[in-house]
């Protein structure tokens, strides 16, 4: 068994972190995305993480994240109702305006809505998949020598219980 995991831990940690991600995102419908402006503080600091699910209905004050064909990443921003051509519109909280757009916001550049935020949890490369995979390699690291150390101590205190047993006791006279 060591030799199979000496020989295949990167593959096997690499199926451990793509299942924990696809279970993640397949159990809980959440996708993980970064705040990476201030257009939302103080509701949503700089390099909090927010936690999407898509949704059909949408109410003023719900913080959504939307992407347009225009747009190089999704926007996290609050919706605050509908214009008179029933596009959407939304507002950073920090922004003193609504958005102005050149093509009107729709439902299906909608890809959810936030909900749930940890502020401040990491920097901006622990959010990217790369430091995801940093991470999740660190803690299986972590986790295995733990325990190949906690296996290998109850190894030695069996082995040191036999031996015991193998002394014949005497009793003084």
């Amino acid at each position: 068994m060591k030799k199979f995991l000496s020989k295949y831990w990167f593959q096997l940690v690499a199926l451990v972190v793509i299942a924990g991600i696809a279970a993640f995102r397949l159990v809980f419908m959440f996708t993980p995305m970064i705040i990476e402006t201030g257009s939302m503080e103080p509701t949503l600091p700089i390099n909090s993480v927010v936690f999407i699910q898509p949704t059909d209905t949408l109410k003023p004050t719900d913080i959504i994240t939307f992407k347009q064909d225009t747009d190089v990443r999704p926007t996290t921003h609050t919706f605050i109702g509908y214009a008179d051509d029933g596009s959407l519109m939304t507002k950073g909280d920090a922004n003193p305006a609504p958005d102005v757009r050149s093509v009107p916001l729709q439902m299906s550049d909608v890809e959810g809505k936030v909900m749930f935020v940890v502020p401040f949890l990491v920097p901006a490369y622990w959010a990217s998949m790369q430091g995801m995979l940093s991470l999740a390699i660190v803690a299986f690291v972590v986790i295995a020598v733990a325990f190949i150390y906690l296996k290998d101590k109850k190894d030695s205190r069996k082995e040191t219980a036999t031996q015991r047993e193998e002394i014949p006791e005497t009793t003084p006279v």
